[in-house]
């Protein structure tokens, strides 16, 4: 028996998110059928990450035990066949015993993407958050670098999400990017691990700040108090994809940084 990983983008407008459910669609689930059709039995496959309903990869990464022999080139072609246009293999390799997508990873990057402009957009719809209004980049950027380090992230969890006692909110955020290609602008988070919906919700907070409604240095503060009450609303679902996950000897080396472009 082997691990086969998989690399994966996929349009996540059609699922409820990564994780199987018992009656709504998700990308889990079809990439199992897809494997079970090539190796001719059900097959568990474990995601790097459990992107939400309407969030979108293009370095999303799985794993499965295979029962059957392939070369990688053969696995991606084979199961591209079974997947839905949505869903698509990237990448295949055979890995070492014991890799596991998710618990072997030391690092995620996420991305996400707004459209700047009085007018919606038509090919954008669905794949980034429409803004109408102004927003002041240089704001955004000095907000920015609060988040860079090791901090408690608490104020940009989801309320509603239970955190087990055993699992603090810590986490490095190493990078955070600000690029800017009106009308389009990019906002990129690289950091050891994310909260459920932190990501968005520190986007959601940057947007605030940007538009004016409050200071750059609000971000030290709700960093400060881990007071989710005092963040911004959630991004939606639509802008945010995962764009690449960390292992091992990807790990980037050198200081956290604020960049922008």
């Amino acid at each position: 028996m082997s691990i086969i990983k998989l690399t994966l983008e996929y349009d996540g407008r059609a699922y409820h998110g990564w994780q199987r459910q018992s009656s709504l669609p998700s990308v889990q689930a079809v990439v199992e059928s897809a494997v079970a059709a090539v190796i001719g039995k059900r097959a568990s496959v474990t995601g790097a990450s459990r992107t939400d309903a309407g969030v979108h990869a293009e370095g999303q990464v799985a794993t499965f035990h295979a029962t059957k022999r392939l070369p990688p080139n053969a696995w991606q072609r084979a199961l591209n066949r079974h997947l839905p246009q949505d869903i698509v293999v990237l990448e295949a390799a055979e890995v070492p015993v014991g890799f596991d997508a998710r618990r072997s990873a030391i690092g995620k990057r996420y991305e996400y993407r707004l459209w700047l402009s009085p007018t919606r957009p038509a090919l954008e719809n669905g794949r980034a958050w429409h803004v109408p209004y102004p927003l002041s980049l240089s704001r955004i950027r000095t907000a920015a670098r609060h988040l860079i380090g090791r901090h408690d992230y608490s104020a940009f969890q989801n309320a509603d999400h239970r955190r087990p006692v055993d699992r603090p909110a810590i986490c490095t955020i190493r990078a955070c990017r600000i690029i800017g290609k009106s009308p389009l602008l990019i906002i990129q988070l690289e950091a050891d691990r994310f909260l459920y919906k932190m990501a968005r919700s520190i986007v959601g907070t940057l947007i605030e700040i940007g538009r004016g409604r409050w200071p750059p240095n609000r971000m030290a503060e709700i960093l400060k108090d881990k007071d989710r009450r005092l963040a911004g609303p959630p991004a939606p679902a639509c802008g945010l994809y995962l764009v690449k996950v960390y292992y091992g000897k990807e790990r980037r080396k050198g200081t956290s940084q604020i960049s922008s472009e």
